[in-house]
């Protein structure tokens, strides 16, 4: 019999009464207390926890708890019939995986996948969720739910379906044209949609339960953004779902229960982010029951969790100790004598192998009711059996370390390396565990059939092993048959290291960002768990095109007991995820004051920060002083120095900076100087030729960043086509590279100028790109006033010139609104430049451009 096995385990799992008990009890409570008004309830009474030591069964507990309560237990027990409450719905929010790091994304969409099961349509949710998901992925189509199947109302099979039907319940009340909508939404969201929903959320009756979706709508559509999804803003979009919940009838209110395992995987050393996430979110949903499997007891009651936005035993009175009724905590110890010797018994059974009661009792004193010892053993008896040897009482006296050193000696030598690769990887798939364990993947693969693997759902790494049987094997010790030594251990965690830069270049050399970023992350989770670092992180990490995609495998900043390398790459992210603020700031110069392995990148990182600051004069002092202390970078810090010039927009000096460079930094610098006086056809022709240059030593993040840049030029001047800047802005928002979206979302604006609709959107979605909400950028304000220009709207035009005070506008990124306002008859206040040519004949230059793209779409 494999280990967790799921049919074997649930049929072979003991009768756990008390438990069965309590969710009962805990189910009728919340279903009668969320008959009434949910919005009235003073404190949570939604929260049932059973926790206790690993590997004693809680997982199975948890799949088996679920199953009852839907009536499809197939052999319920001493359990019975289920609980008798009408229309429950449940889910399941997983977290074993998490690594302290949750997606609030994805607890979202279970939330809604769950609900849909219950009816179709939940207005105020669905709308929040709509915008949320709108602005956090834009131009995708909406998350699919899973069908339902159960014998209740059809569950929802995609939020689009029901954008669209919402308008159509109300549409007749608002102004608004939503036609167009009908075909289009089903296949992803639209802007326009979530636009005439937000009219509706301040007019319209079906949302007056809900006053608060209006500002929780401009705030969904402002704040989140691929890069920084904004979490804080989920359990506000959940408290939705209360109100749609208290809006209907008492009798046609679901019962949800969402069932989480695993919990002790956010309850980690340091601040504990996933934990506080939990908290906000379960305490705004009191009409959904969370029955929460773990391996620690939940102190959410207590008054010195000062992190959690809601804790003390007023917020959590069921959490106290001591609490009498249900929903409450309960302690889950290992099985009784009585139920061991009952489920030894069963699983013997099932297997054909007749034991003598002396081996039966042994044991159970051995295991002392310990499930994962218990189907340790049960294993290796039916390895002794498949040998043809009888079971001896010796055989199954030992404790967990032992029955696994007898289980490894009965593998095949190829297969024991597959366990021990498996054991020392957190998750893998067959391809990493045999690199691991230095085997061929055959033996992975038929390892992952027979014995002690756990199947996932998890797309990147679909294996893992119980926390309880991987500490076993590892403290086994080299005394063991086959078993490895501390030394082993290290040098099967190092070929997994090996194994990621090998993943990494894989991705790099075929322009798969996707894949870089995965094996990235892999590589510093194996760093953490084994103290260790390698040298190609120090390059790799600065050079990733986005760090997206990393945050189910990277370990939190600030948990403890990391490594100062991993440390300090988890602070070196976190910088860039702030963006351009003085935060962002201070924590490259920490950095760079540390020496440590992120030292050299975030020293350069200071001139950039600087410089996109308006901080010019320091960021040129920033490129010098690297000039004397990295004179292996010389050449890349000339460039930078002229670039800064230019930023600055000293472009004559930026050009005599350039002419000291070496003939091909020479040409392309002057090329990007040539740009901001509007004159694209260098700059194009020697892009092009770099991007074509595959033996270039550049990386991934400056060459989608090259790429971008030429995607907008040519957009601009009508060498480019609208399907091909799709493309290239559904990958760099698939890989969550900012610069790149913002530069591609520019140039589709440029398709679409005359369409107020259109720009509207565009500009909508450039403000959600920022890292730091509000003010107005410079990609938004050329689109808008090119937008003004094409209309011949002053009244726009006024706009965008008033809101140029939100920001700084040093950068010669703003000639291009500059210019554009200034043909509309507005005067902005001028920004000393250093042009190389006459000002009139830039302007001209420029306008030449805007007019041949505005006369295209006439």
């Amino acid at each position: 019999m494999n280990f967790f096995d799921e049919k074997q385990a649930i049929t072979a799992f003991a009768d756990r009464v008390p438990q069965s008990v309590a969710m009962a009890a805990a189910l009728e409570f919340h279903a009668n207390r969320s008959s009434g008004n949910l919005t009235a309830i003073p404190n949570r009474r939604n929260v049932l926890m059973f926790f206790g030591i690993g590997g004693i069964g809680k997982t199975t507990l948890s799949d088996r708890l679920e199953a009852w309560i839907k009536g499809e237990l197939e052999d319920p027990g001493e359990w019975g019939k289920p609980p008798d409450v009408d229309r429950i719905v449940t889910g399941r929010w997983e977290l074993n995986n998490s690594h302290g790091n949750l997606s609030a994304a994805r607890l979202l969409i279970d939330l809604r996948d769950t609900m849909g099961k219950s009816q179709r349509n939940w207005p105020a949710f669905d709308v929040a969720f709509s915008s949320y998901f709108s602005s956090i992925r834009p131009g995708e189509p909406l998350p699919e739910l899973a069908g339902n199947t159960a014998p209740v109302e059809s569950g929802v099979v995609t939020l689009a379906q029901n954008v669209v039907q919402d308008l159509k319940d109300f549409s007749s009340d608002l102004e608004l044209d939503y036609s167009n909508l009908v075909s289009e939404a089903g296949g992803g969201l639209l802007r326009s949609a979530i636009k005439v929903l937000r009219v509706a959320a301040r007019r319209h009756q079906a949302f007056k339960h809900a006053p608060q979706l209006d500002r929780l709508l401009d705030r969904c559509s402002r704040e989140p953004s691929p890069e920084n999804q904004m979490p804080h803003l989920v359990p506000h979009i959940m408290s939705m779902l209360t109100l749609d919940m208290n809006a209907l009838p008492v009798g046609k209110r679901p019962v949800p229960v969402i069932f989480i395992d695993h919990f002790e995987k956010v309850q980690t050393p340091g601040r504990r982010l996933g934990e506080e996430l939990l908290n906000a979110c379960i305490h705004a949903l009191p009409g959904v029951l969370f029955v929460i499997t773990g391996r620690n007891r939940m102190d959410w009651d207590s008054d010195s969790r000062l992190s959690l936005p809601k804790a003390g035993a007023a917020a959590w009175p069921g959490l106290v100790k001591g609490a009498a009724e249900d929903p409450r905590q309960h302690l889950v110890g290992s099985l009784s004598e009585e139920d061991t010797r009952s489920v030894v018994t069963q699983r013997a059974e099932i297997e054909g192998i007749a034991l003598e009661p002396a081996v039966v009792e042994a044991i159970v004193t051995a295991t002392r009711g310990w499930p994962i010892h218990i189907d340790a053993v049960a294993t290796y008896i039916r390895n002794v059996a498949a040998d043809g040897r009888r079971v001896r009482v010796d055989d199954v006296r030992g404790d967990l370390t032992t029955i696994m050193e007898l289980l490894v000696e009965d593998l095949p030598d190829d297969e024991t390396k597959a366990l021990q690769a498996a054991c020392l990887l957190p998750f893998f798939d067959t391809a990493l565990a045999a690199a691991v364990g230095n085997v061929d993947e055959g033996a992975v693969i038929r390892f992952t059939g027979r014995a002690i693997i756990i199947k996932t759902s998890a797309r990147m790494y679909p294996f893992r092993v119980h926390d309880a049987v991987r500490d076993a094997v590892k403290s086994a010790g080299p005394h063991a048959s086959g078993g490895w030594s501390e030394r082993d251990w290290a040098s099967a965690a190092r070929r997994g290291l090996a194994e990621a830069h090998s993943r990494y270049d894989a991705g790099k050399a075929l322009h798969d960002d996707a894949a870089m970023i995965r094996a990235l992350g892999l590589a510093l989770r194996i760093c953490q768990d084994y103290s260790l670092w390698d040298e190609w992180l120090t390059e790799a990490v600065p050079h990733t095109p986005s760090f997206a995609g990393m945050e189910d495998v990277m370990p939190s900043r600030g948990t403890q007991g990391l490594t100062r390398e991993v440390e300090d790459t988890l602070e070196y992210v976190a910088a860039h995820e702030m963006g351009s603020t003085e935060e962002s700031l201070e924590v490259f110069k920490r950095l760079e004051s540390g020496g440590g392995c992120m030292a050299r990148s975030a020293s350069l990182w200071i001139a950039y920060r600087l410089r996109s600051l308006g901080r010019f004069a320091e960021a040129s002092e920033q490129i010098a002083a690297l000039m004397d202390t990295q004179p292996d970078r010389k050449d890349l810090l000339r460039r930078q120095s002229a670039i800064t010039l230019a930023m600055g927009r000293r472009f004559q000096d930026g050009m005599a900076a350039a002419d000291q460079l070496n003939p091909e930094p020479r040409g392309s610098t002057r090329d990007y100087i040539r740009q901001f006086h509007g004159d694209f056809s260098g700059f194009m022709e020697s892009t092009s030729q770099r991007l074509a240059d595959v033996t270039a030593k550049r990386t991934r993040r400056y060459h989608l960043e090259l790429e971008s840049r030429l995607v907008r030029a040519r957009a601009l001047c009508g060498t480019g086509n609208e399907s091909e800047t799709r493309q290239f802005y559904d990958y760099v928002t698939a890989v969550g590279f900012r610069v790149g979206r913002k530069h591609a979302l520019t140039a589709l604006g440029y398709f679409c100028i005359t369409d107020r609709s259109k720009i509207a959107s565009i500009a909508e979605e450039l403000q959600s790109v920022q890292t730091v909400a509000g003010p107005l950028e410079a990609q938004e304000a050329e689109l808008l006033a090119l937008h003004a220009l094409a209309l011949n709207d002053t009244a726009l035009g006024e706009e965008v010139a008033s809101r140029f005070s939100e920001n700084p506008r040093p950068s010669p990124l703003w000639i291009r609104a500059e210019i554009l306002l200034e043909e509309l008859g507005i005067r902005v206040a001028t920004v000393e430049t250093q042009w190389t040519e006459p000002y009139d004949v830039v302007r001209a230059r420029w306008l030449k451009l805007y007019r041949e793209l505005i006369a295209r779409q006439l």
